[in-house]
């Protein structure tokens, strides 16, 4: 009988050596506002927030054994915080208090009276200011930085980096899934097509067909080195908040490429969120997207391996891609889809007949003749924007080509953009028509030539305020000649160009189209 109760003692003592459990550092609550990793404008979160029913004095308690090994008190930052050194070796950081216990507050009185100051930054010896698991260090607050009643909890490796609590000896009870509403597809050279365009995409996402998690609503047709972002986050049952996930794999041809893992932070690393968020889609209030790829201009980071990229340079043919998103309590959500990568379908259109209803357009494919089976038809209205999808009236096969019928009532003066894909999945470049009787010279209208940017390269957008045929291209004007930018027409009234070097616009002097 002895003999069984020696083996429980070992055994339990192998299973706390190997999964430390903390208590928790609150009796304010276990739901939190902010979790480990989450984006900031100047950074990552480096901790958790813990919510404290909008209150402050709390009892904040030793997630373990160990010591007070620094006191900082300050109006910004932190406000009133403790780090308390564990046994563990790593480091638990408390901040925004109220007040530290009795013992740390009466030494807290006595530093600022003794620096004149109400600031505070003093480090303290083993011996000193022991505490064990579940003693009181202090109460909840809303000091310093701080713009309602939390704690903000930390723990430290013996690095001093930031690791994730909820993976490291903190647990919280979550069984939601990661939530994923959109995929960014990026074209990352001045070749790279996404579904004919230069210009990033997202798609949205639909319940999987089979085998549960989410899909792509459609082959994704590309071209050149492309990048992959992804809109995510994460929730936690009974709570509004919204979170950060724990983990990203990216998966092409069931390899793995690309891995976001925020176990791990590093304060010197804080800048490098702008290489981790899609900051064109966050600009334009498209969603927070999280980038699946590494350029070689960008700097280490803990959360991603060297030596890895993510950029998809796929071979020619049909690639099978998945993305699995985890929690720190291990939900996970699958995302799939095909990607083909194959040059864009170049196409050509002429509106064929008029009748009293409808106009027919006869469209053929130019560089492949790879039969069309899928065409899509969109008005604008009179300021250049969508306006609905059209009903083909009418569709037949004309050799690798088809002819439609469009309601005449519907076409107006605005113009029609026409989206096709051929058999093999690719889709075809931009292509719009507009009624020839309300065409105007490029000389006569106003143009609006706008850059944007995209990972270390520009694209240019030209904008009229009417219709034009023929080509139409952008000018720069260097020193005493002309460098001519061909621009494709992707509205009635948009042009873009593909994306472009920044030194290609080195001593210029004027740019017009």
């Amino acid at each position: 009988m002895k003999k069984i109760h020696y083996l429980f003692i070992i055994l339990a003592l192998f299973s706390f050596t190997y999964s430390q459990n903390y208590h928790w550092p609150t009796i304010g609550s276990k739901a939190m506002s902010s979790n480990f990793g989450e984006f900031r404008d100047g950074g990552y979160h480096m901790g958790i927030d813990i919510k404290t029913l909008e209150e402050t004095g709390w009892p904040v308690y030793a997630v373990d054994d160990g010591y007070i090994s620094r006191m900082v008190t300050n109006f910004s930052g932190y406000g009133k915080g403790l780090y308390l050194t564990l046994n563990d070796g790593n480091v638990a950081v408390y901040a925004h208090l109220e007040e530290f216990a009795f013992r740390l507050e009466t030494i807290f009185y006595s530093l600022q009276e003794k620096n004149n100051s109400y600031i505070v930054n003093e480090y303290f010896s083993p011996e000193q200011f022991p505490f064990k698991k579940g003693d009181i260090i202090g109460y909840t607050g809303n000091t310093g930085a701080s713009f309602g009643p939390h704690l903000h909890f930390e723990l430290r490796n013996s690095k001093s980096q930031p690791i994730n609590p909820l993976i490291n000896g903190l647990n919280i009870e979550d069984y939601r899934n990661p939530r994923v509403f959109q995929i960014g597809v990026i074209p990352l050279s001045t070749s790279s097509k996404i579904n004919g365009s230069s210009i990033p995409r997202a798609y949205p996402l639909y319940a999987a067909t089979t085998g549960g998690g989410l899909e792509l609503p459609d082959t994704v047709s590309c071209f050149g080195p492309i990048g992959i972002a992804i809109e995510i986050d994460d929730k936690i049952q009974g709570a509004k908040n919204k979170y950060q996930v724990q983990s990203i794999q990216l998966l092409v041809d069931d390899q793995n490429i690309f891995s976001l893992n925020y176990s791990k932070l590093d304060y010197d690393e804080k800048s490098t969120v702008n290489q981790t968020r899609e900051n064109r889609f966050h600009r334009l209030n498209l969603g927070s997207f999280t980038k699946l790829y590494k350029l070689k201009t960008f700097s280490n980071s803990t959360i991603v391996n060297a030596g890895v990229s993510g950029i998809l340079n796929l071979t020619p043919g049909y690639h099978k891609v998945e993305i699995q998103i985890s929690d720190a309590s291990g939900n996970t959500t699958r995302v799939k889809g095909t990607f083909i990568n194959y040059p864009p379908v170049k196409i050509a259109i002429r509106d064929v007949e008029w009748n009293d209803n409808t106009i027919e357009f006869n469209i053929q494919p130019v560089t492949l003749n790879i039969p069309l089976t899928k065409i899509s038809c969109y008005s604008y209205t009179a300021y250049g924007y969508p306006d609905e999808e059209l009903t083909i009236i009418k569709s037949k096969k004309d050799r690798s080509g088809l002819r439609i019928q469009l309601p005449k009532s519907k076409l107006g003066k605005h113009g029609v953009s026409f989206i096709v894909k051929n058999k093999l999945g690719v889709y075809g470049s931009p292509l719009t028509w507009h009624d020839p009787n309300a065409e105007r010279r490029l000389t006569e209208m106003d143009v609006d030539i706008t850059f944007s940017s995209i990972e270390h390269k520009l694209i240019a957008q030209v904008k009229t305020n009417g219709f034009t045929s023929g080509n139409t291209s952008l000018r720069i004007l260097k020193e005493d000649e002309y460098i001519s930018i061909p621009l494709t027409k992707i509205q009635p009234t948009v042009y873009t160009s593909d994306l472009l070097l920044p030194s290609l616009f080195t001593k210029t002097k004027r740019i017009d189209a």
